[in-house]
């Protein structure tokens, strides 16, 4: 189970990246779903939030897998902890990618 917690926190923090980056650049870009019903927030400063919420989400799911394996570190590396963050992060980068081009699953 707090292989999972890893496992999110990466995806969280792989979503917030392309948020936050194009929300302090200025670029209009896609946005989330929920952004229909706030329309009246600006593109850039909504990506900013969302990319932040991202990361809030991301600590928590950081902050849980530290709390189910308090002997465990979290070393960045070859070893197995690293490498599942480094999958979610992957997962969401990928999709992103396809995503942000317009070319949908």
């Amino acid at each position: 189970m707090s292989r999972i917690f890893l496992f999110l926190c990466g995806l969280f923090f792989g979503n917030g990246i392309p948020h936050f980056i194009n929300g302090i650049s200025g670029k209009i870009t896609r946005h989330p779903f929920i952004y229909r019903w706030l329309a009246f927030i600006p593109n850039s400063l909504f990506n900013v939030l969302w990319g932040c919420l991202s990361f809030t989400i991301a600590l928590g799911f950081f902050t849980l897998w530290q709390k189910a394996e308090p002997a465990a570190a979290f070393e960045i590396g070859f070893n197995g902890e690293f490498l599942i963050f480094c999958a979610g992060v992957l997962i969401t980068a990928t999709f992103l990618s396809v995503y942000f081009i317009g070319g949908g699953w």
